[in-house]
């Protein structure tokens, strides 16, 4: 058992690695086996991103007139992260200060925040005064997702390093130096993201005859169908 928590210790990264492609390939999975029929797959895969996020449909992207299990914002947060562990495992990476974190956190929560508090005041009678549109949160989610990884990963990184370093040696571990700076990363991650997008809302569009995108990259604002729809969750999921 030892050997074990030692080996998931020393290859933590690769770990987070698997958990989070699984993480990022399930909710995309799901309305696929839902248009082939497969319910009782679907609807688990559901259910569990259902802790993970509202599920609200028209925040969502979707493949075969289906919801994917979460929402637009929270598939490029997740996703951006995992390009960020792939760069930390392959390059020095700088790890991100705190103050540089709540900097590239500031777009999400002024537009899920103030989204939030529009939506809390004015649903009763469809007077929000602000509602974002998925291009909104995936740009937004992906600047967050970015910098949270990029202060999370190459810490995890040098823990391990350091740890290796001290049991092989007896000797302190060093910071990087010469790392990759943080805002290339992230200026190369948003147009990745931006395109994935755009290939997703293509693919959402040939895939779906009644419930499509407003248009090439699904910038309209869009609200539920009923006032009672406000907070429904999973309304084309199952």
């Amino acid at each position: 058992m030892d050997r074990i928590f030692n080996w998931i210790n020393t290859n933590i990264l690769y770990v987070f690695l698997v958990f989070l492609v699984l993480l990022n390939l399930l909710p995309i999975v799901a309305p696929i086996l839902l248009h082939y029929e497969q319910y009782d797959s679907s609807r688990a895969i559901y259910n569990i991103y259902s802790f993970f996020c509202h599920q609200q449909h028209w925040k969502s992207l979707h493949l075969h007139d289906h919801q994917i299990a979460w929402c637009a914002r929270d598939m490029f947060i997740w996703g951006s992260m995992l390009f960020v562990l792939v760069m930390v495992l392959i390059r020095k990476v700088k790890p991100l200060s705190l103050l540089w974190l709540i900097i590239y956190s500031f777009p999400m929560l002024i537009d899920g925040g103030l989204q939030t508090f529009a939506v809390l005041v004015g649903y009763s009678d469809s007077s929000a005064f602000y509602v974002s549109n998925n291009f909104s949160r995936m740009l937004t989610g992906t600047i967050f997702g970015s910098g949270f990884g990029l202060y999370m990963f190459p810490r995890m990184k040098e823990l391990v390093r350091q740890e290796k370093t001290e049991s092989s040696s007896g000797n302190g571990f060093k910071l990087f130096k010469g790392g990759t700076n943080h805002l290339r990363i992230v200026l190369l991650i948003i147009p990745v993201m931006f395109l994935l997008y755009i290939v997703f809302i293509q693919v959402w569009q040939i895939t779906s005859t009644e419930y499509l995108p407003s248009n090439f990259l699904d910038t309209e604002t869009k609200l539920p169908e009923d006032n009672r729809d406000w907070f429904l969750r999973r309304q084309r999921g199952i």
